[in-house]
């Protein structure tokens, strides 16, 4: 018969040998069967532990070292906080533009639809909510169509320097004097020689004021269409600055939007800009805005199309001749 022993003896035994583990009957079935399918070897007793070493790891091996590059916490300069690809810049430029969108767009909807729809008030949180998609769309087209090339001055906030930023708060400050002087009214109404304008579409008395609003909106939606197509189009071949080296992916785009306008996004932004004066009736601003972006577009497009010519020789120089810019002696 077999030998029986006692619980003291057993106790006892265990006593004696105080570095082995107290392990349980389940533990124990389970590690008899191996580990259960849904518990990695590695994360045995509920929490998560080091994977046991095999026989070829060393520490020469070239596995370790993959892993410990990827587990580097390294970040390019071109991503850090003060680099040109900041996601803290980006998140904050595009948080910053969705809150105005659409505070500025429930804003405008509110005005039309109450009582103060006969005033001008409603225009400046319209022309706030179209510059948000704006600036916007000249990120997303960039990020979306030539992702390498995408930073956070795609966005032209102070991309372009102070000068976009400064021709915003002439056009809102002429705005804010207007509404002051004229106490909500429209100067179109008050000033008589512009009625013959809306006379020439047999437009009744007042008439003048809504073909300003329209034309506006016109040139807004066709200036913002052309501008996001000529960069969809071009693709990794457009920059919002001038190129001085050809990279070997920059090609001469004739297709699309180009093939009838020469340099569309400058189109784009010439006439978006003359829009948006329309919309908010600015004399001045309107006169300002054609000068200043007539002259700029000038000077930019003569520059350029000499390194063009230099890119793409007679190819160019047949292109030019037979694709305009539609913007008035710009580029001829």
């Amino acid at each position: 018969m077999p030998e029986t022993r006692s619980t003291a003896a057993i106790a006892a035994r265990r006593a004696s040998t105080p570095h082995e583990p107290s392990v349980s009957t389940t533990t124990s079935r389970a590690a008899s069967n191996g580990p259960t399918p849904s518990t990695p070897s590695h994360r045995q007793n509920g929490h998560a532990t080091r994977r046991p070493p095999r026989e070829d790891d060393s520490d020469d091996s070239p596995i370790d070292d993959r892993t410990a590059a990827a587990s580097s916490t390294y970040v390019s300069p071109r991503y850090s906080h003060s680099g040109p690809c900041s996601l803290t810049s980006i998140a904050t430029q595009a948080a910053g533009l969705g809150v105005l969108l659409g505070v500025a767009s429930l804003y405008t909807i509110q005005c039309i639809v109450s009582s103060c729809a006969s005033s001008t008030s409603w225009r400046l949180p319209a022309f706030l909510s179209i510059c948000a998609l704006f600036h916007f769309l000249e990120f997303y087209a960039t990020a979306r169509w030539n992702s390498g090339m995408a930073d956070r001055n795609s966005f032209l906030i102070v991309g372009n320097g102070i000068a976009q930023p400064c021709a915003y708060a002439v056009a809102m400050g002429e705005f804010v004097l207007r509404e002051i002087l004229f106490k909500g009214r429209s100067w179109v109404d008050s000033t008589r020689s512009l009625e013959w304008a809306g006379g020439l579409f047999g437009l009744p008395r007042g008439g003048t004021r809504l073909l300003m609003l329209v034309s506006g909106l016109v040139l807004i939606v066709i200036g913002q269409v052309a501008r996001s197509m000529a960069m969809r189009e071009a693709g990794a071949s457009f920059n919002h600055l001038v190129q001085f080296y050809k990279r070997e992916d920059h090609v001469l785009v004739t297709i699309g939007i180009y093939r009838y306008i020469r340099h569309p996004s400058y189109f784009g932004f010439f006439y978006w800009a003359l829009g948006t004066q329309l919309l908010l009736e600015n004399p001045f601003s309107f006169i300002a805005y054609a000068l200043v972006l007539w002259k700029f577009f000038s000077h930019r497009v003569r520059h350029e199309e000499k390194y063009l010519i230099s890119f793409f020789g007679d190819e160019y120089k047949k292109y030019r001749t037979v694709t305009p810019t539609w913007i008035p002696f710009v580029g001829q």
